[in-house]
């Protein structure tokens, strides 16, 4: 084709270089043009231009006259097999690429061969993957061996409506041989499918079913001396289970309370130090689920055994004014000297709640601009005494420029907890950013916490009523400086009438 004779066919083809390969693929009936004398030489390629190319080179040009049945024809001889493009979506060099493989395994029309065949080529093998799935009350296992790749990733995704959890595409370790074995715990109950990505392929979308798992406690652990770790079979009420006053141990007393494994795991965070490979009790009142369901929890056993250095889980960015680090665990004396961006020395103010590192930068001129940067954690210190290890976490900065709304609301006569759609700058707020009304007196909080994109109001020294209010949020910002104004909620505060029982407390 290089050497083939040139035609000047096409107006709009001004390029000599490749003059001689259009006019061999017209005199081959593989193309024909845009019309008018035309290429089409800067326009996109379509994926069902491409089909029709293919399906000429496999000489089934008649059928391709009927354009708009080119993609059904594409499809009965598995062109687009393990691809989810659409017809008149552009065509890429993985998409073309994906489509040249498939259509070399066809058979050519009238022929016992195949494209590759005819034309002397050795071709990979096809992506395929044969696996066993079986679910473990919440938990999908999958199990087999993939062929034709060298990297795979499973996408689950919810498909019935009462599922809260989104959809999720996870990286997948393959042997040498292709064999794996992948676990998805905590599955909400309901129906999902699932499918294997490589690249642009992928395999046909199957389908499991979650059976509803009765509400049960499935564990306790403590894995650091400052955390409490409840695991349940089903997800919890995001905000029923936030109240402090739920819980009671004799290891200290809570200091906050966290959701974590899509709801299904409730994290304490003590004010005190608990001892390793000590035994220590806890009890519950009213755990409530997402469905509803209520269990209680008493003296239930469990012991402190950390022998894992701290980790970053995630890295957030809180609009223009700084960084949220999510760590394992909560770790002691959080410094500047710990941080760098773009291997940079941090400028700012670091604050350390919990397992919550907040870098504050000094002003907007010391924070990055926007695009993709590096942030480098190093020498955090647990409190076991186990030093983390350096850590390069990428993220993206990204202007916000949405003000704040309020998603939820729950309240019992001495604390009402609201929640945001984002995490809210706890310099943007105080008491008398909250108020209910009285007639037409405004009660405010005693105090208010902000714990990420949720706040706490304190009414223990003024309590709420028991009937339905509306709680007013005015003025409430994000770390982007965007403002929420009159904001407003609806709860019906409840009243624990419920004695709590614990162990005896020791200090």
């Amino acid at each position: 084709a290089k050497k083939y004779p040139v035609k000047n066919t096409f107006s709009d083809v001004k390029d000599s270089f490749y003059k001689p390969y259009i006019s061999w693929a017209v005199d081959k009936g593989l193309i024909i043009g845009m019309g008018n004398n035309k290429f089409g030489f800067s326009d996109p390629v379509t994926v069902q231009q491409f089909q029709t190319l293919l399906l000429r080179t496999l000489k089934y040009s008649e059928e391709t006259k009927d354009w708009s049945n080119v993609p059904e024809i594409a499809k009965h001889f598995k062109l687009m097999e393990g691809l989810s493009a659409t017809p008149k979506q552009n065509l890429d060099r993985g998409l073309m690429a994906a489509m040249t493989v498939n259509a070399l395994r066809v058979e050519m029309k009238g022929e016992s061969f195949t494209l590759a065949h005819h034309l002397n080529l050795d071709i990979p093998d096809p992506f395929k993957v044969d696996e066993i799935a079986k679910v473990d009350r919440n938990t999908l296992k999958l199990e087999g061996i993939a062929k034709g790749i060298k990297s795979l990733k499973v996408n689950l995704k919810p498909i019935s409506k009462d599922i809260t959890s989104e959809e999720k595409t996870i990286d997948i370790t393959l042997k040498e041989d292709g064999r794996f074995a992948v676990e998805i715990p905590n599955l909400q109950s309901g129906k999902y499918e699932y499918k294997f990505i490589s690249g642009n392929r992928s395999t046909k979308a199957k389908s499991i079913t979650i059976e509803e798992l009765p509400f049960q406690l499935k564990n306790i652990t403590a894995n650091n001396l400052k955390g409490i770790a409840l695991y349940f079979t089903t997800p919890v009420d995001k905000l029923d289970n936030f109240f402090t006053s739920s819980y009671y141990t004799n290891a200290g007393t809570i200091k906050s309370v966290r959701l974590e494994d899509d709801n299904t795991k409730i994290i304490l965070t003590l004010n005190e130090t608990m001892k390793n490979n000590k035994n220590y009790k806890l009890s519950a009142n009213r755990i409530t689920s997402d469905k509803g369901a209520e269990i209680s929890i008493k003296d239930e056993n469990f012991t402190v055994f950390d022998n894992e250095i701290p980790k970053v889980k995630e890295v957030k960015q809180l609009g223009n004014k700084g960084l949220r680090v999510y760590m394992t665990e909560p770790v002691k004396f959080a410094k500047i000297s710990n941080f760098k961006i773009d291997n940079k020395k941090f400028s700012g103010n670091v604050k350390s709640v919990d397992n919550v590192i907040t870098l504050t930068y000094y002003s907007s001129y010391f924070g990055p601009k926007e695009g993709v940067h590096t942030l480098t954690v190093s020498d955090l210190e647990d409190y076991a005494g186990y030093k983390g290890i350096d850590e390069d976490i990428s993220f993206e900065f990204i202007e916000d420029t949405k003000a704040p709304k309020i998603v939820d609301a729950r309240a019992t006569v001495e604390e009402a907890i609201i929640e945001f759609d984002e995490q809210i700058d706890p310099d943007s707020i105080s008491r008398t950013n909250f108020y209910w009304k009285s007639g037409s007196l405004k009660r405010y909080p005693t105090k208010v916490k902000v714990l990420n994109d949720k706040v706490i109001l304190d009414y223990s020294g003024n309590a709420l009523p028991t009937y339905e209010i509306s709680i007013y949020a005015n003025s409430i910002a994000d770390y982007s400086g965007n403002k929420l104004k009159d904001g407003e909620v609806e709860v019906i505060p409840t009243v624990d009438e419920t004695n709590p029982e614990v162990g005896r407390i020791k200090k």
